[in-house]
């Protein structure tokens, strides 16, 4: 009878200890797999087609051309090299047919954007060939661009400076999110260290962000290019 009650209460303890036991691997597990999963999501990369939209930011001061008149001085004419950009119907128009040589055309103004902040540059773009918008320029360097031609296909480039030329970020890459042959808006946010770009509101590509050695802003035409811009909108911190 003594062995037998002595059977019961180590039973009745193993079995408690068991559930214990159980109770705690339970425990780790759960604690295991949501480590998994932020140490997953905290690494993950961001790609041109899966990209993680930043959160919303407020900014302090803005930039804004509507192209009503030419109140910031963007036209110019070289008759030389058949290049125009002129204000009227209340775009920003481009006329490039260069004869001297085949580079891209820029033309900018200052803003005075803070630059080493966060940032967002969005304005619309439609042309016959390519064209798009640049930032950053200085006057020792070209900046950086983004561009759209009339077939969907998107670009970031490096614009070059005395010593480098010009190159590729993001070689040309077509996106659904663009409307071929018809009016684009384009749209890069320095946010964070990162620079995210959109087409049309649709998020499509996020790289680390360059350094900015200017402030100047506008626009850059390829060469053969027919086009115009609507609006120019910039914000920063």
């Amino acid at each position: 009878m003594t062995n037998a009650l002595i059977f019961v209460i180590s039973h009745d303890r193993a079995q408690r200890a068991l559930s214990t036991f159980m109770i705690k691997m339970n425990k780790t597990a759960i604690l295991l797999a949501l480590t998994a999963a932020l140490f997953s999501a905290s690494c993950s990369k961001s790609s041109s087609g899966d990209v993680a939209k930043p959160a919303a930011i407020t900014y302090q001061y803005s930039f804004n051309d509507e192209f009503v008149v030419d109140s910031n001085g963007w036209m110019y004419t070289d008759p030389s090299n058949n290049t125009s950009v002129f204000v009227g119907s209340g775009n920003l128009n481009f006329l490039y047919h260069p004869t001297k040589a085949f580079v891209f055309d820029t033309v900018t103004v200052d803003p005075a954007m803070d630059v080493k902040n966060d940032f967002v540059i969005q304005t619309t773009v439609q042309s016959d060939n390519a064209m798009g918008f640049v930032f950053g320029v200085g006057t020792q360097n070209r900046g950086y661009a983004f561009e759209i031609d009339n077939n969907g296909h998107y670009g970031l480039f490096f614009q070059g400076d005395s010593l480098h030329a010009r190159s590729f970020i993001l070689n040309w890459t077509a996106t659904s999110a663009a409307k071929p042959g018809d009016t684009n808006q384009l749209e890069i946010d320095q946010t964070n260290g990162e620079w995210y770009g959109y087409v049309n509101g649709t998020l499509i590509f996020s790289v680390t962000a360059r350094p900015l050695l200017g402030t100047r802003v506008g626009y850059v035409v390829e060469p053969n290019t027919n086009g115009f811009s609507d609006y120019f909108h910039s914000k920063w911190n």
